[in-house]
């Protein structure tokens, strides 16, 4: 009781916060400061809705100018874009006119559209013909087409090389002659020499009885891993009920044990992808099996060695070349690959300068830049995917980068390389039915509150835009309606450029690519990060 009174007391003696503050307002402002040692400057935050300070730079030109240059002012005005954080950049790219510029100098995230500099700095340095090259080195074949000793795989950081091009190498091998190897399959555990993606395939397939074993195949098949099966078939289950199964990897020495387990439905056919720990030996066990279907008999087994260093004596018995940069390039631009874009500036470092990482690699970005007039310290790059929120760029800087990259010696094989509207890679379905589709060529980007849109509309030679279109800061799902209105950013210079020319451009007969899923999100980080697969045309 004393104590409630004693509260009671205490708060109808002490006046408000409130009232004393009015009462003493230097003494409240003192108190405030004090509640926050932090005294570094605050960055001002634009209220949702509130105008930006930017608006359109560019000198006004003709009445078509002005009129484009409305209809994109409409366009940055809409619901969804006048909250977030804009920069627009348009430039005629046969004359070098600005035709917009909407906080053009602005430095924002551009996602996936650092591969527009990744994959230009890698051709430049690479060449689009250059090619990753994948070798079995060893002693020369006798006579009898026999191999007497160790042979060795050596590689060279492929991140498209896999079990097929494995068993290409297997059969290559076998053109030559070479019937029998005497000895063992080397590698190291040098990571240029294994698969680009390590990783098994585990299919278990139900029977026709109740209790019946599963049937389990694996890919790629080799004597890498001991199966142990002890998955049965369920005719019946309880309702809404799913038979449970188990696929665990484990370690048992130099190799790997599946446990299947548990039940599968009768006839039903499960797929499961798991990893393998230990890539090196997993390579070299997928090219022994190769080997063997090839009809080449192995007496050795399987070896990891300490060194990557090939022996003086060693010859080359067979190679696989992989997919030259101007196809790769491809691979990564229009579905936005990650892992592709990230291994290749890698190798690009590697081979200019010696260095095999991601700093290197963001150097020879830099470089490149530099070359084209883009001054270092005015932009961040921290890899070559862009998948990064700490990244920033500015529109000009995107468009300087496409106007040079279209003029530069790899530039057809470059612009081929961008995904085309309507048709193909994560423009597929963004400009599908539009006018503007097979006329858009660009490359998008994506994180959580950012959408970038950057490339050119073409309908000649004669009449081309470049633009770049990067909007960040808005809540991520509203990334659909971001994405509309930097599509009609797109087709308002579509519209523009109908009116040059003074023609009306036939609707292209485009027909979209025969791509599994929607591939029009992209950025993701994703374990399935593959090249496509052989024979699908982008």
């Amino acid at each position: 009781m004393r104590r409630w009174v004693l509260l009671v007391s205490m708060l109808l003696v002490a006046p408000p916060a409130q009232a004393a503050a009015r009462a003493h307002p230097a003494r409240a402002a003192v108190k405030r400061q004090a509640r926050s040692i932090d005294t570094r400057p605050r960055r001002m935050v634009t209220a949702p809705g509130a105008p930006e300070e930017f608006h359109n730079t560019a000198a006004p030109g003709t009445d078509a100018d002005r009129e484009l240059a409305q209809r994109l002012d409409g366009i940055l005005g809409s619901s969804w874009l006048k909250s977030a954080i804009n920069g627009v950049y348009v430039v005629d790219a046969v004359s070098g006119r600005e035709l917009y510029a909407y906080g053009a100098d602005r430095q924002l995230n551009p996602a996936s559209n650092t591969k527009l500099v990744s994959t230009a700095a890698a051709l430049d340095t690479l060449g689009p013909d250059y090619s990753y090259a994948t070798r079995l080195m060893g002693p020369p074949a006798d006579e009898s087409g026999v191999v007497r000793g160790d042979v060795r795989l050596v590689g060279s950081a492929d991140p498209t090389l896999g079990p097929d091009d494995l068993r290409d190498l297997a059969r290559h091998l076998a053109d030559t002659g070479i019937r029998t190897i005497t000895g063992d399959v080397l590698i190291s555990a040098d990571e240029r020499d294994a698969l680009a993606h390590a990783w098994i395939t585990v299919r278990v397939i139900g029977g026709e009885r109740d209790g019946e074993r599963a049937h389990v195949r694996v890919t790629p098949d080799s004597d890498f891993y001991v199966v142990d099966n002890t998955a049965q078939t369920a005719l019946a289950q309880r309702k809404g009920r799913k038979p449970r199964l188990t696929v665990d990897v484990r370690e048992v020495g130099e190799r790997l044990r599946l446990e299947i387990g548990g039940r599968v439905r009768a006839g039903e056919e499960v797929e499961v992808t798991r990893a393998v720990s230990r890539p090196a030996l997993f390579a070299a066990h997928t090219l022994r099996a190769a080997v063997l279907d090839a009809g080449i008999a192995i007496d050795g087994g399987v070896r990891l060695v300490a060194t990557a260093a090939i022996p003086d004596d060693a010859v080359e018995l067979a190679r696989h070349e992989s997919v030259p940069l101007r196809v790769l390039a491809a691979w990564i631009n229009k579905p936005s690959n990650n892992f592709l874009a990230d291994r290749l500036i890698v190798t690009a470092a590697a081979e200019k300068a010696g260095a095999r990482s991601m700093a290197a690699g963001v150097r020879v970005m830099g470089e490149w830049l530099d070359k084209i007039g883009i001054a270092p310290g005015s932009y961040r790059f921290e890899n070559g995917s862009g998948l990064s929120h700490t990244i920033h760029v500015s529109p000009r800087q995107i468009a300087q980068v496409l106007l040079a990259g279209a003029k530069a010696s790899f530039g057809h094989e470059w612009l081929d390389s961008l995904a085309v509207g309507g048709k193909d890679g994560t423009l597929r379905s963004r400009f599908a039915g539009h006018p503007v589709a097979g006329y858009v060529r660009g490359k998008t980007g994506t994180l959580n509150g950012v959408a970038a849109l950057s490339g050119f509309v073409t309908i000649d030679d004669a009449h081309s835009v470049c633009f770049s279109v990067l909007t960040n800061g808005f809540r991520d799902r509203r990334k659909p309606q971001v994405r509309e209105e930097q599509a009609a950013i797109v087709d308002a210079i579509f519209g523009y450029l109908r009116g040059q020319a003074g023609v009306e451009p036939p609707r292209q007969d485009v027909q979209p690519a025969a791509v599994g899923g929607d591939v029009d999100s992209e950025d993701v980080a994703a374990p399935d990060d593959r090249p496509p697969t052989p024979g699908v045309q982008l």
